[in-house]
């Protein structure tokens, strides 16, 4: 349909416009939020989607009446649709949205009504309206500007369209996918453009997503245009802040192409500053990412790529030189280039500096691999320094086409900075050459190839490698060297800078660390061991003097000894200890010959010494350890973690070295037949064995206990070398090992000591051989109860193995247990074993002597892919292994549990409760979103749209979306004020309707006596366990109205003024009603007929023939009126407005008389009607009147 402001913005303007928006965006005034790029064309299937249309359910298209659309249904060429829920919160700009609204004319619409026309002139060229930038159309997308109209046959049989039914042409929804990944899809499927009254043509198949993660892509499949205008492509959230492409009816977007719409980071995405004292090789996110961008992506040194002190601001990566395909010495960082969470297939840019340990070229040049995220052959991103000392970027993009540029030889001498920048561009822009790669050098003017792809950066690579070839593949002029150099102060961005971004960014600096280590200290258990066994020691970094506070920034230290002979086992390391960053301790295993010897460690001034001596188990003095020829090796399992109150086989092994040499192979002893044990206990953390009590009838606490079987009987042991065997009945094999079985009905750390002696024999001599080792006694879990807000058995059985439908379905059912927000009383226990299939940790043994936080989580059960909310307490401070929280609170509604984990004695722990709930929401809110006429809504009329939002008990409030499937319930809407004037309808929400939380509906008010004054409407909403009194509710103002046409008298050579107002009753009266901005009545729905005398039909007619929209409670000027019949037509015919939604009668809209339309506007009442009549004059009324004689 047509409307009237045109302006049309050429593709060449705009696409400059867009270029300099994203590279201008640290100026003021010239910002968009947002930028595009190609991405990857991926049609998500609408078929199974809901669609929106004529009288569809839950939702449909609306025009006419107060919406300001140019069409009325089921003619929906201009109209929009009622409110839609998301699914899910969607960050557009800086507001969060739950629910939108769909425009047929290709927009999506954020708290945003306005719809009008489609064609501002038919031309040719066609022209649109709303064209951005536009005051009516903030917090709106386009994805394509044209007079789209989707009325379909199905709906009004003899309209000119191609849409012949629901199946193959329709407008449609869908909320898809799982938290947090979840999309919103709006489609428009072979949806024709209308052209003129008597014409559609073209089919469109466009379709818009929005990611959960804030991003929103436009894709298009097959487009045929039908119009000759120009479209525009893009969104807009203000007057000043929008973006746009343009595409003419020549140059749509090319078929099976999508354009991703992000926030860049104004910031880097990852900025790596190398500022670490020290990392460890694979150590996992040690080379801190210090941008402030969410998530966090860390990198991971590789190979002997290591900290150094000679960066070019502080510090810095120093890769040394690799010519090997199979050794890579690099910096892996956390950017991987195929995760479209970080939006750099479209555009990014990586910097960094770098300084060669080798001339760039001359005379033995090697190249090197400076930047590669391949992982494919074939599939190339890398960036070389060739042995010519060019620099050569190369990247394959989704096409498969290979795009590459070089720069000119460099001649930088060794040991020399060079900042280097590349940068690539692939924009969905239609002008040829408008992709293109660039590399920067200090700053200078890029080397740039420009080209034209369809695509954008492949999709098969890996992450981001700086400083060495990862994959071992080379491309065109790849190498499998490293850099052979020093790396400081790289940065990626995903969006492409310019020459200025990238120089500002290359003189940029920041303050330098500094870095603390008070000691160093030597732990060990027992500082024992046997020649032969391997023993562990622990180097800590310390940062004060008691080591309470750990140092982590990363050091590089060695291990030493003098006495008897030590070997440093190679395998983890050797004397060499380097404690990554992130980290504060590392160990190494050794072998030391009989005798004592003493151990030291010391820094080596990477990045600093420290700056006391070391220690040894937190005292000073020398790290004695003493190595036997002889003894015990008891091997507790897993390290030496038991798990608390589970027997477990401690293998005893008596040994003696076969040599006097460190690391020599330990041999069995002979003779032990009948031989018994010693053995005792120390405590270590906590410092003394707690009592012993009973807890759920078994007794707790007390020594660890020993056994020579499995389910032998169990005794104490004492915390001192007993004078005789107690531990009795064991049988050593040929290996000289027995079993010893231990129990520990407790938590905590001790050590575990055993003495084997026996009698000289006439074939063995006399022995007395003894061991130690340390014993960690860990909770087998956390048992977290809370009794009164447990679900129901089925729902446990159900929800067991996870998030499922019929996890949802079944807690969804269950009773009411709480609101949310809502206090309930939990309690947590470090529970003891007493099965490996025990599933339920509430009712276990207490472990008594734990002591500890605990920290609390919530984690959803259902409904799936909702939200996990928040506990109030986050955390339990055990003592004696338990801590009840009298008062915990969940935010959320649906159904949970408990997570429950900490870290003890160094092992991680957790547990969780049974499945808790259903939880209802906290409450309901209404909002009158809009009103049947802009600021009121007549008796009768529906509240155009009533926003129900189930809310959650957060202290601060907010819509929860798990408030939808079956976990939502029918919602009726009621007069909170109580008002016995009149009754609604269409007020029950079903409970399919909602969608993260929310739910639109138009519920009808309608007074029982049309004469009833004004009044106002609480909008109150329940769902029969919650409401929403006492909480936010909507507003709406009641009138009772009619129309009113008086009678019109007039000659017929004259044009007569038929007078048309909008009233309603004041309590005393029926006024005008000047608020009334909204009634629109079609001129064709003014029914004329009873002509008499010398007037006939369509000798006058009605003027304008189109719709007559109010303002101020009247048709807009010209107002109506009847054309004049002319001389000899002196006659009258009768005039009613048909407000039903149902045509009766002929009207005259033009020469020929025509069948009347339905102005659907019931809730006006009776049809006012009236006469005008022609060739009479009417008396006017009389104001003065004076006689003179």
């Amino acid at each position: 349909m047509i409307e009237s402001v045109a302006w049309i913005v050429c593709a060449r303007v705009m696409r400059v416009a867009v270029l300099l928006v994203a590279a201008l965006w640290y100026l003021p005034g010239l910002a968009a939020t947002y930028t595009n790029a190609s991405t990857t064309f991926s049609w998500i299937d609408p078929a199974t989607h809901t669609k929106v249309g004529y009288n569809t359910t839950p939702y449909k298209f609306n025009g006419g009446g107060s919406t300001g659309c140019g069409t009325v249904p089921p003619v929906l060429d201009d109209t929009i649709s009622d409110a839609i829920p998301i699914g899910f919160t969607f960050l557009y700009g800086a507001t969060n949205y739950t629910s939108l609204k769909i425009q047929t004319n290709g927009r999506l619409q954020f708290n945003n009504n306005t719809c009008g026309s489609g064609t501002q002139s038919i031309g040719p060229p066609q022209t649109y309206p709303y064209v951005y930038p536009n005051a009516n159309m903030n917090n709106t997308m386009k994805v394509f500007g044209v007079d789209l109209d989707p009325t379909n046959k199905v709906d009004k049989a003899s309209y000119p369209t191609t849409c012949n039914g629901y199946a193959s042409c329709y407008v449609s929804y869908a909320s898809i996918g799982t938290a947090p990944n979840r999309q919103f899809v709006v489609t428009w499927k072979n949806v024709p453009e209308w052209v003129n009254a008597s014409n559609t043509s073209g089919s469109f198949d466009l379709q818009v997503i929005l990611n959960e993660n804030g991003t929103f892509i436009y894709q298009y499949g097959n487009i045929v245009h039908g119009g000759t205008g120009t479209a525009q492509v893009g969104w807009q959230l203000s007057t000043t802040d929008y973006g746009v492409l343009s595409f003419g009816a020549s140059s749509e977007p090319p078929p099976s192409t999508a354009i991703i719409f992000y926030i860049p980071s104004a910031a880097p995405l990852a900025e790596y500053r190398f500022e670490e004292g020290a990392w460890s090789s694979g150590g996992a996110g040690q080379v801190a990412d210090s941008s402030v961008s969410v998530p966090n992506r860390p990198g991971t040194a590789l190979g002997a790529a290591q900290e150094t002190s000679a960066g070019k601001v502080c510090r810095g990566a120093a890769i040394p030189a690799n010519t090997l395909a199979a050794s890579v010495d690099a910096i892996k960082t956390g950017v991987k280039l195929n995760d479209a969470g970080v939006n750099m297939s479209g555009q990014g840019t990586i910097m960094f500096w770098y300084k060669s340990n080798a001339a760039w070229s001359g005379a033995g040049a090697q190249a090197a691999q400076l930047i590669d995220a391949t992982q494919s052959s074939g599939q190339w991103f890398s960036l070389t320094k060739t042995a010519a000392g060019t620099l050569f970027f190369e990247v394959t993009d989704s096409t498969g086409a290979v795009r590459s540029v070089e720069t000119a030889a460099q001649a930088f001498a060794a040991n020399t900075w060079v900042h280097v920048a590349v940068s690539w561009n692939f924009n969905a822009l239609p002008a040829a050459n408008s992709d293109h790669l660039q590399i920067f050098i200090n700053g200078a003017a890029p080397a740039t190839s420009a080209f034209s792809s369809t695509g954008n950066v492949t999709t098969a690579l890996d992450y981001v490698h700086a400083g060495d070839n990862p994959s071992g593949l080379t491309g065109t002029k790849g190498s499998v060297n490293s850099a052979n150099g020093t790396l400081d102060e790289l940065r990626l961005y995903n969006f492409e800078l310019n020459q200025g971004q990238v120089l500002g960014a290359s003189s940029q600096t920041h303050a330098c660390p500094t870095f603390f280590i008070d000691h160093l200290e030597l732990r060990h258990s027992t500082w024992s061991g046997i020649v032969c066994a391997p023993g562990t020691l622990t180097v800590v970094a310390c940062a004060n003097a008691a080591c309470s506070s750990l140092y982590t920034s990363g050091l590089v230290a060695a291990l030493s000894s003098t006495g008897a002979a030590t070997v440093w086992d190679p395998a983890t390391g050797g004397a060499t200890i380097v404690i990554g960053a992130g980290q504060s301790s590392a160990t190494r295993n050794f072998y030391t010959a009989a005798g004592t010897a003493t151990f030291s460690v010391a820094g080596t001034g990477v990045p600093v010494m420290e700056a006391n001596p070391k220690k040894c188990n937190g005292t000073g003095g020398s790290c004695n350890w003493t190595s036997v020829n002889d003894g015990l090796l008891l091997t507790v399992p897993n390290s030496g973690v038991v798990t608390g109150a589970k027997p477990t086989a401690v293998p005893v092994q008596a040994v003696h070295s076969s040599g006097p040499t460190p690391g020599a192979a330990c041999v069995p002893v002979k003779g032990l037949t009948g031989a018994g044990l010693k053995v005792w206990s120390s405590a270590v953390d906590p410092a003394s064995f707690a009592g012993t009590a009973t807890s759920a009838g078994v007794t707790v606490g007390g020594a660890p206990q020993v056994a020579n079987a499995s389910g032998g009987a169990y005794i104490y042991t004492p915390s001192s070398l007993p004078a005789s065997n107690n531990v009795t009945g064991l049988s050593f094999d040929s290996s000289a090992t027995t079993t010893l079985w231990l129990k520990h009905m407790d938590t905590g750390q001790f050590n575990l000591s055993a003495t084997l002696d026996t009698a000289a024999t006439s074939t063995y001599p006399a022995l007395s051989l003894s061991g130690t080792a340390s014993v960690k006694s860990v909770p087998v879990g956390y048992g977290v109860a809370a009794s009164s807000v447990t679900a129901s058995a089925a729902t446990q059985n159900d929800c067991a193995g996870g998030p499922s439908a019929a996890c949802d379905a079944t807690a969804g059912a269950d009773a009411r247990v709480a609101s949310a927000g809502d206090a309930f009383s939990s309690t947590v226990t470090a529970a003891l074993w007493t099965s490996d299939s025990d599933g339920d940790l509430t009712d276990n043994p207490v472990a008594p002597g734990y002591a500890g936080p605990v920290a609390l989580a919530s984690v959803l059960a259902a409904p799936s892919g909702g939200s996990a909310g928040t506990l109030t307490a986050t955390s339990a401070a055990l003592a004696a292994g338990t801590n009840t929280i009298a008062a915990q609170k969940w935010t959320q509604a649906g159904a949970m549990r408990i997570a429950a984990s900490a870290t003890y004695l160094g092992q991680s722990i957790a547990g969780q409760s049974a499945v808790l709930g259903r939880f209802s929401p906290h409450h309901l809110e209404t909002v009158a979103t809009t009103h049947g006429c802009g600021t009121f809504t007549y008796s009768g009329q529906p509240i155009t749209a009533v926003t129900v939002k189930a809310m959650d008990g957060a202290p601060t409030a907010s819509v929860t979306p798990n408030y939808r499937g079956a976990f939502a319930r029918p919602v009726t809407l009621s007069d909170g004020n109580g008002s016995a004037a009149g009754a609604f309808s269409a007020n029950v929400i079903a409970a399919a309707s909602f969608l993260a939380g929310s739910a639109a509906a138009a519920p009808v008010f309608t007074f029982t006596t049309p004469k009833t004054a004004p009044l106002t409407l609480a909008l109150r909403a329940s769902d029969g366990e919650v409401s929403s009194s006492g909480f936010t509710e909507g507003a709406a103002g009641i009138r009772s109205g009619r129309l009113r046409l008086l009678n019109a008298y007039g000659s017929e050579l004259l044009d007569l003024p038929v007078a048309l107002e909008a009233q309603y009753w004041t309590g005393n009266y029926y006024a005008t009603n000047t608020a009334d901005n909204c009634t629109v009545v079609p001129a064709s729905s003014i029914i004329m007929d009873n002509y008499l005398k010398n007037l006939n039909a369509c000798e006058t007619q009605l003027s304008p023939a189109g719709s007559l929209v109010f303002s101020g409670g009247k048709p807009a000027t010209p107002g109506v009126k009847l054309t004049k019949p002319g001389s000899g037509n002196a006659g009258s015919v009768n005039l009613a407005v048909n407000v039903s939604a149902t045509p009766a009668g002929k009207t005259c809209i033009g020469a020929a008389e025509s069948n009347a339309t339905a102005a659907s506007i019931p809730w006006f009442g009776a049809n006012p009607v009236s006469r005008a009549t022609f060739g009479i004059y009417k008396n006017p009324p009389v104001i003065y009147m004076r006689e003179n004689y």
